[in-house]
């Protein structure tokens, strides 16, 4: 959450204890996403902040390391969170985006695939057919 700046959707640097402390808050989920190709593991490359309400789920923070920007991830990490809030019952997801100077990237994927900062869960499934994703974090 410190350095990632292109594709952050809302740059709020958190620490590992607050981190923690929205793990354990009922309230939120706390999602991340490793990966790997045929040249070895990318380590963590997506983070994802949510605050769960009965019939929305907004992203507070969205993020992905711009090591594998534009490969299909950041639908991955997306569609992953759609299915787990269309499991909870959820009917739709919003994202807090705030601009900075650096965040075209994240900028460009908002306004991709949420209009008017959110989208209805049960919209099409959108994860590219080449990526499996594994999802860590409990919603």
């Amino acid at each position: 959450t410190l350095k990632t700046n292109q594709f952050n959707t809302n740059k709020q640097p958190m620490s590992e204890d607050e981190i923690k402390r929205y793990i354990a808050d009922p309230k939120y989920a706390v999602f991340h996403a490793d990966s790997s190709d045929r040249f070895g593991a990318h380590g963590v490359i997506a983070f994802a902040l949510v605050n769960k309400r009965e019939q929305q789920w907004i992203i507070e923070s969205l993020l992905l390391s711009c090591r594998v920007l534009g490969r299909g991830i950041e639908e991955s990490f997306l569609e992953s969170i759609r299915r787990k809030a269309l499991c909870h019952g959820v009917e739709r997801l919003a994202v807090v985006f705030k601009p900075t100077a650096k965040n075209q990237p994240a900028r460009d994927f908002v306004e991709k695939y949420f209009n008017e900062d959110s989208f209805p869960v049960s919209k099409k499934d959108f994860m590219p057919g080449w990526i499996r994703l594994h999802l860590h974090g409990e919603a």
